[in-house]
């Protein structure tokens, strides 16, 4: 029986799913080629869950040890065999459970006999003849480029994931010092910068909720271009129908070219007389800065804040009900159906390890 490092391949496997997760759904793997892309589609498409697992644990098997023929799961099988099942109880499982990715709690394999190689042999046995008939194909190029394979196979879960429903874990009553933590872990994640959008939205909803102000908080979903709503930012908050407030969050550096971009096809065509960029006011060029200020004498202030330090100190203002508000309304932003099934992984991670 050839070896498997079980901790290798978990490590091996959790890498190669946290670079595909980082890139989805904008960069997919390259496609399988020949007929691998239809194969893939039907084990995925199958109520067979069974298959795309076992698929799972032969390509990172491969890759640790490609001298494994990934077509022989089972030890008895002679010296480039491995054991699937063992594989699939230390790996496999405990990976995909772990980034909530629906998967099978039966047995490994069950739906083939024990001992038991992965070929045409075993067609005639098989319910979902098709399914079987694309996890063979797929075996194939398992041992031609595992690497490949995986990435693809990752991708495939993380649809899968993404068409299923994640829940989002509740914050218990927390302190003023441990919704600053848990703001420093959510800002601290490769979001896309949706983080910081929905803790600017909170926070914003639950200082008008809690002083009865009245503003009407409305922001545009990530990547989304003003123009195509006709948006003057990524948050506007509304008084009375008017524009109080713009705010524009971004987590990239801001240079001068940027400031006078924004004011010519924002803030002058729609009369924004007060915009916010929230931004780490490390990443603000001093001639932004400078550029910003000239725009002051024509009537537009262009502001910058510290996004995490601003809501530190609002959410020290509005008490102990506001800061509830905030949680509450942070939980049914990250619920969205919209928000992907990536960010609600790290919003669970990260109120388990503020209650921890």
């Amino acid at each position: 029986m050839a070896s498997v490092d079980y901790r290798e391949a978990a490590a091996v496997l959790q890498i190669s799913f946290d670079r595909v997760q980082r890139d989805y759904p904008t960069v997919q793997p390259p496609r399988l080629p020949g007929a691998g892309e239809e194969a893939l589609r039907k084990v995925f498409t199958s109520k067979t869950s069974a298959f795309r697992e076992a698929l799972l644990g032969c390509a990172v098997a491969r890759l640790v040890n490609p001298s494994i023929n990934p077509s022989k799961a089972y030890v008895d099988f002679g010296s480039d065999a491995f054991s699937g099942r063992t594989l699939d109880e230390k790996v496999v499982n405990p990976f995909l459970t772990a980034n909530q990715v629906p998967c099978s709690k039966s047995p490994y394999l069950s739906v083939l006999r024990r001992s038991v190689r992965f070929d045409e042999s075993m067609r005639r046995g098989v319910k979902d003849k098709g399914a079987f008939d694309g996890f063979l194909a797929l075996l194939e190029l398992v041992k031609a480029d595992p690497a490949a394979v995986l990435d693809r196979l990752l991708c495939a879960f993380i649809d899968l994931r993404e068409k299923s429903h994640v829940s989002v874990a509740t914050v218990p009553r927390a302190s003023l010092e441990q919704l600053r933590q848990l703001a420093a872990l959510l800002l601290a994640e490769q979001s896309g910068g949706r983080f910081p959008v929905l803790l600017t939205v909170a926070v914003l909803r639950a200082v008008s909720s809690t002083w009865n102000l009245g503003w009407s908080v409305q922001f545009q979903g990530i990547n989304v271009a003003d123009s195509a709503n006709r948006a003057g930012a990524d948050i506007s908050v509304f008084h009375d129908g008017s524009l109080a407030l713009a705010l524009e969050v971004t987590e990239r550096q801001v240079e001068k070219t940027r400031i006078e971009s924004t004011y010519k096809t924002k803030i002058a065509p729609l009369g924004i007389r007060d915009y916010l960029f929230v931004v780490e006011l490390r990443k603000i060029a001093s001639e932004a800065a400078e550029q910003a200020a000239r725009y002051f004498a024509q009537g537009h202030e262009i502001n910058f804040i510290d996004l995490e330090a601003w809501l530190h100190h609002l959410l020290a203002t509005i008490g102990g009900a506001g800061r509830t508000a905030f949680t509450r309304e942070l939980v049914c932003l990250v619920e969205a159906r919209d928000v992907p099934a990536a960010i609600k992984m790290s919003w669970n991670n990260a109120v388990f390890r503020l209650t921890s």
